[in-house]
């Protein structure tokens, strides 16, 4: 089954730095303050020379956060301490899509006053064409096991789609994916991948991280659909 990449997000957060006082611990800046526009302008001066897709930038009136943004509203990066968040269309590819996302996250790592990143998180979103040109058919009957008789008795005189979620979860990481129709198009599936990596996060491994996001999509999502479209007809 080809997988079609659409989107890449990406998030962390850069929390404040909290000092150790004993029993109680010490917040040094307030989510947001300590920023300046010189910082969140240093961010945009060493990303731009790098990715000068991005065409303008937003400071936000309280100089506080700012926007990167590129092409269209889908090419945008989003520093807003504690968040930090790339948004793009990957139509180069979710690998150079990655790298860009890392000089972000260490451009802005390097140059606001906050403690480790920690928490990161990756969507990832792809199409893909439906077995027998019917998404909602096919999820219905092999992932969610129900025929669409059956369904159509629940729905009565109702429109109906169903979607799956599945969850996967280990000590360090966990993915979340979502099969849905795609909504435009019912001869299409429509990959919601999410995965969480909580805890600290190395910017040094931001690419590999996202290449075992990449990877897990291209191999084992895409062999979990091929098994069942080949279990199915329509």
């Amino acid at each position: 089954m080809e997988l079609i990449p659409r989107a890449l997000i990406a998030g962390l957060m850069v929390q404040s730095q909290v000092v150790s006082t004993g029993p109680v611990n010490v917040m040094l800046q307030a989510p947001g303050t300590g920023i300046t526009r010189q910082m969140i302008n240093n961010i945009w001066s060493d990303v731009v020379k790098e990715y000068p897709s991005y065409q303008s930038l937003q400071i936000d009136p309280s100089g506080n956060g700012g926007l990167f943004i590129g092409a269209g509203p889908e090419d945008v990066a989003i520093i807003q301490p504690p968040l930090v968040q790339v948004r793009d269309t990957v139509e180069g590819g979710v690998r150079p899509a990655g790298n860009k996302v890392a000089k972000v996250f260490q451009s802005a790592a390097h140059y606001l006053p906050a403690a480790a990143p920690t928490n990161l998180g990756v969507k990832l979103v792809y199409w893909a064409p439906a077995p027998g040109h019917d998404a909602k058919s096919f999820i219905l009957s092999e992932l969610l096991g129900s025929s669409a008789d059956d369904v159509q008795r629940l729905a009565g005189a109702m429109d109906y789609a169903g979607s799956a979620k599945l969850t996967l979860t280990s000590e360090s990481v966990v993915y979340t994916l979502s099969i849905e129709p795609f909504n435009a198009d019912n001869s299409y599936l429509f990959l919601d991948l999410d995965v969480q990596f909580p805890g600290i996060v190395d910017l040094n491994t931001i690419q590999d991280r996202l290449a075992s996001v990449e990877s897990f999509m291209a191999s084992q999502v895409r062999d979990f659909l091929d098994r069942r479209s080949e279990q199915w007809s329509t």
